[in-house]
C-alpha cells in the first residue's frame, strides 16, 4: 500500500489550535468547548513563542514557558470557554513527550479519501482539520488505513507502528472556522460504518524527517488483495520514468542519477487495477557489498513468495541490450516460475540500425529462459512510445 503525505499538522497546545507543519478530563477540551476548534496556531521555534488566532478574539503571541505570558493566554482564551464547564486555570508543559490521548508516544494519521466519504454522508464539505490529525495522506482507497493496524509504516526517515483506530468525540462536530457545532460527524460515522472511529494512532518507533510528498511504503508487504505486476531493471535503466509515464504522475516514482536510489519495494495503487510494484534497481554500481546482498535477499523473497504476482517486466536499455546482471535476474525469475516480459527503454536514444542489432541480441538471450514471454515492448518514456501498449498488456492480466 502506498500513499503521499499531503499535509502535516501539529498542535502546540492541546485542543487550542492547529499549526500546519495526562487524562483529558483535567484539560480544556474541544469536546466540551467547541469554540476552541476555531483556534489556529503558528509557532516561532527560535523565540519559543506561539501565536493564536480566533474569529472572535484579537490575535495573541505569547511564550508558554513564561508564567506571565501563560497567564495572558488564560485570560485570552477565557471568553470562548463555556461558563458551565470547568474553566482553565494554568498552562502545563509535559516534559517527556507532550500530551496525547495515548499512553505511548504517538501521532495521528488521516486518510483524505475516508474524510471525503464522511463529508458525503453529511451532505456537504467539511474541513479535515476537524479530526485534529498530524499527517493527512492522499492517494489511498477510502478506509485503507483500517487494514494497517499492527503493521509498520515508513515515512521518510521515521518508522511508525500502527497501533489502533481513533475513537472520536464531540469536538469533531464543531466547525474549525466558526467554533459552532454544525455537523453531526459522530452520527455520520455510526450510521455509515457502525462505529465512531476515524483515523489511526501510530507509535513513533524511530524518529526522522517526514516531508510532504514522501512516498509511504509499508515495512512488510500489503495484503495480497489484488493482482500485481512488478518492474525490475538495472540502475538508471529508466524504471522510475516508465512508472511515472504509465500512471501519468510526474514524480510518483522518484528518478535519480544516483545508482540504487530505490532501496526497498514500493507498491503503487491504481484505481480499480493492480499494484504496480517498483523493485530495487540492480547493478548497484558503487553500492556497498552489504547493501547489494540485502537487496538481493529482498528480491528473492518477493519473487518467490508473492502469489498475486502475475508478471514481471524486466527493463532493458535499448542502447546496451541484455548484460550479465540482467541474465541473473532472468534466471531468478525462471527458478521462481514467474512469467516475465522484456520492456525495452529509451528507444528514442538509439538509431534504427543499431536498435535492430540490440533487439536481435535480446531475442537470442531470451530463448534460453523458459519463463520469458516472447513479445518485446519497445518504449520511450520521454516520447510516450509504447506506453499505451504496456498499459493494455497490464489491463489484460488476471
Amino acid at each position: 500500500m502506498t500513499a503521499r503525505v499531503a499535509q502535516i499538522w501539529r498542535h502546540p497546545i492541546k485542543a487550542h489550535g492547529r499549526e500546519s507543519l495526562a487524562p483529558c478530563s483535567n484539560f480544556s477540551r474541544g469536546a466540551k468547548a467547541p469554540k476552541l476548534q476555531a483556534i489556529s496556531a503558528r509557532s516561532n521555534l527560535a523565540r519559543g513563542s506561539v501565536t493564536l488566532t480566533h474569529p472572535e478574539l484579537d490575535e495573541i503571541t505569547f511564550c508558554p514557558d513564561d508564567p506571565a505570558d501563560a497567564a495572558r493566554f488564560i485570560d485570552w482564551v477565557m471568553p470562548i470557554c463555556p461558563v458551565d464547564r470547568a474553566l482553565p486555570a494554568r498552562l502545563i508543559r509535559v516534559a517527556d513527550r507532550g500530551v496525547t490521548d495515548t499512553d505511548y508516544p504517538s501521532i495521528s494519521l488521516l486518510n483524505a479519501a475516508s474524510h471525503d466519504q464522511v463529508a458525503a454522508r453529511i451532505g456537504r464539505e467539511i474541513s479535515i482539520n476537524r479530526w485534529r490529525g498530524n499527517l493527512v495522506l492522499d492517494g489511498l482507497e477510502p478506509w485503507a488505513e483500517r487494514k494497517w493496524i499492527g503493521r509498520k509504516l515508513k515515512l521518510g526517515g521515521a518508522i511508525l507502528h500502527i497501533r489502533e483506530e481513533i475513537v472520536r468525540c464531540m469536538a469533531t462536530t464543531a466547525s474549525t472556522r466558526t467554533g459552532e457545532r454544525d455537523a453531526n460527524t459522530l452520527e455520520a460515522l455510526m450510521t455509515g460504518w457502525g462505529h465512531q472511529k476515524f483515523g489511526i494512532y501510530a507509535e513513533v518507533i524511530r524518529s526522522g524527517e517526514i516531508q510532504k510528498n514522501d512516498v509511504v511504503a509499508m515495512d512488510g508487504l500489503p495484503a495480497p488483495d489484488r493482482i500485481e505486476v512488478c518492474f525490475a531493471g538495472r540502475s538508471n535503466v529508466g524504471k522510475s520514468s516508465l512508472i511515472n509515464a504509465l500512471t501519468n504522475r510526474k514524480g510518483l516514482a522518484r528518478a535519480s542519477n544516483t545508482p540504487g536510489r530505490t532501496q526497498e519495494i514500493n507498491f503503487f495503487t491504481t484505481t480499480g487495477g493492480p499494484y504496480l510494484v517498483d523493485l530495487p534497481g540492480y547493478g548497484y554500481a558503487n553500492a556497498p557489498l552489504s547493501v547489494v546482498e540485502k537487496w538481493q535477499r529482498l528480491l528473492k523473497a518477493y519473487l518467490s513468495g508473492r502469489a498475486t504476482l502475475r508478471r514481471a517486466f524486466v527493463l532493458i536499455d535499448s542502447r546496451h541490450g541484455i548484460k550479465a546482471v540482467d541474465e541473473e535476474i532472468m534466471s531468478l525469475l525462471d527458478r521462481a516460475a514467474v512469467t516475465f516480459q522484456v520492456v525495452m527503454t529509451k528507444t528514442d536514444k538509439v538509431k534504427e540500425k543499431d536498435r535492430a542489432k540490440v533487439l536481435t541480441q535480446v531475442r537470442q538471450k531470451l530463448s534460453a529462459h523458459p519463463a520469458a514471454y516472447p513479445e518485446l515492448v519497445l518504449t520511450s518514456s520521454e516520447k510516450g512510445q509504447g506506453i499505451e501498449t504496456l498499459r493494455t498488456i497490464i489491463a489484460g492480466l488476471d
